[in-house]
């Protein structure tokens, strides 16, 4: 089943809407382009927004959401926000801005978290694989960025333990998968 963008007369005027369509042959190709364009523009405003993260010891930092991305509740935040009725001043610009608090994590761990995204975003790698293969890092895990990144993690415990809460908070499943094989691998 496919959705299609319509527009339906009414008394005041056309209304957008959505049509359901059963039989693929029914759609038509200029009904195919038009859904494909409204998804890459669509696409393409997500990764103009720039999101405000506040951390709670009160740093602020800005990032794309195409880093972000990645976050499950950023990710939560954004579409609920794009779902909002709400009139937006800004709503010309070309740049939308998202100021979003994250109570629970501190601006160290912050910052290793978005230059892990950075990373990730450009290089993503396979997560480890479960049960672990090994409890060598360099066999477990596929990118050697990610190999140093995790390196210079294991060399501060508490600090691993506060991304491995941070990512868990922030909803995001590479790094959350990739700390936890890192103590699994420890533990082996």
């Amino acid at each position: 089943m496919t959705s299609l963008l319509t527009n339906v007369k009414k008394d005041e005027g056309e209304i957008p809407c959505v049509r359901r369509v059963k039989d693929e042959g029914e759609i038509n190709k200029d009904e195919v382009e038009f859904i494909k364009s409204l998804k890459k523009s669509i696409e393409k405003k997500q990764n103009e927004v720039i999101i405000t993260l506040t951390t709670k010891d009160n740093f602020e930092f800005k990032c794309p959401y195409e880093i972000l991305k990645w976050s499950g509740l950023i990710s939560a935040i954004i579409e609920n926000d794009g779902d909002s009725d709400d009139d937006d001043e800004n709503e010309d610009e070309e740049e939308l801005l998202t100021e979003i608090p994250l109570k629970e994590v501190d601006s160290n761990t912050l910052q290793k978290i978005i230059d892990f995204l950075k990373k990730y975003t450009r290089e993503p790698f396979k997560d480890p694989e479960k049960p672990l293969i090994s409890d060598k890092l360099e066999e477990i895990i596929d990118k050697e960025w990610c190999v140093e990144f995790i390196k210079s993690l294991k060399k501060k415990t508490e600090e691993l333990f506060k991304i491995i809460k941070a990512s868990n908070y922030m909803d995001i499943k590479p790094l959350l998968n990739l700390t936890c094989a890192v103590i699994a691998s420890e533990i082996k």
